[in-house]
């Protein structure tokens, strides 16, 4: 037999073995001697030339026959031959990635299978050993290089197999900040504009979109910053695997430009002189907003209708006298002089200054 001894584990023969039967020669023959041998289950074969086995368990007989008919020394003996390597299935479960460039976003179920039972052996890093397979796995978070192989009860080892493997099954997590931290005015509002920052913790490459209003969603770039208005964003964030986290909807009210007041004056006019006692309307262009004023420097008030100057409504005979109504709203104040007079012959008039 050639090799003489089993090459693999448990007396197998990994490399296909030679047979060369032989004659006992201690044996003395008194005609010539002819060999026949019988491979399993087969038919009768005359021996001629040493013979290979092919892979398998097998049972091989032989013995001699003399030209008399006469046979001697029959025997028997048992071989195994394994000369090819198993080879290793895998299953996936979900079978393709479910997430975008290649991603699971779901933790793939791993199933290891050989045709024979055999040992098999994986790892999911470089850096790790390798170990028995005893079973499906997940692969945790991240990226990992599945090797697998498998060895045989005859020692005949797989050549390492490769599969990549991408998890990535958390949402981004996304933190906006906004410079001030805290609206700076009155009912809510910003006065100054406000700037948001946007942050993302995830590890692979995320973006983040926004939206104004109902205006079209926007890739992030950098800060925003926000024009006047009352806004609503939305913002969500997707990961390279396609997770998307979104934010609660964020409202911001902004009001940076102060309101221009108005002041119609009504009465009786001539040559810019009134003659009558008036009245003064003041308002703003924007709804809600409210107007203060004051007289002549006395406490402001909040303003509720038309008004009516301050003073006397008879005629004197003295200089004209002047008032100063100051109406404001937020940092926009409106300061006309006002001299009032009411009928001739008084030297009383009224201007808007």
């Amino acid at each position: 037999m050639e090799p003489s001894e089993p090459d693999g584990e448990e007396s197998w023969y990994r490399t296909a073995p030679l047979v060369t039967l032989l004659l006992n020669s201690s044996v003395p023959s008194a005609s010539e001697e002819t060999i026949f041998y019988r491979l399993d289950s087969g038919g009768v074969t005359r021996y001629t030339a040493p013979f290979a086995i092919e892979d398998g368990e097998h049972t091989i007989s032989f013995w001699a026959e003399e030209e008399s008919g006469r046979v001697s020394g029959r025997m028997l003996f048992e071989i195994k031959v394994d000369t090819v390597p198993p080879k290793t299935t895998i299953r996936l479960d979900p079978s393709e990635p479910d997430g975008k460039n290649g991603y699971y976003v779901t933790p793939p179920t791993v199933t290891l299978s050989s045709p024979e039972g055999e040992s098999i052996y994986y790892r999911l890093s470089l850096d790790e050993d390798f170990k028995l397979y005893r079973g499906p796995f997940a692969p945790e978070e991240g990226h990992h290089i599945l090797q697998y192989y498998s060895v045989d009860e005859a020692g005949n080892a797989e050549s390492i197999r490769e599969k990549e493997i991408w998890v990535d099954s958390r949402p981004p997590q996304v933190k906006v900040e906004i410079d001030p931290e805290r609206p700076d005015g009155k009912n809510g509002y910003y006065t100054e504009r406000p700037t948001l920052r946007f942050y993302c913790n995830d590890t692979s490459p995320t973006t983040i979109f926004y939206r104004v209003d109902e205006g079209p969603v926007k890739t992030v770039k950098g800060p925003l910053t926000l024009d006047d208005g009352n806004h609503v964003l939305m913002i969500y964030a997707e990961d390279e695997a396609g997770n998307r986290y979104t934010l609660p909807s964020i409202r911001i009210r902004v009001d940076t430009t102060p309101p221009e007041v108005h002041c119609i004056v009504s009465g009786d006019a001539e040559g810019g002189i009134y003659r009558r006692i008036f009245s003064i309307d003041l308002f703003t262009e924007e709804m809600g907003d409210t107007i203060y004023y004051r007289w002549d420097g006395e406490p402001a008030r909040e303003y509720t209708g038309a008004l009516r100057p301050p003073g006397e409504s008879r005629p004197r005979r003295r200089p004209p006298p002047t008032h100063t109504v100051e109406p404001e709203v937020t940092r926009s104040p409106l300061r006309p002089t006002i001299p009032l007079g009411t009928r001739p012959p008084s030297p009383w008039g009224l201007w808007l200054g």
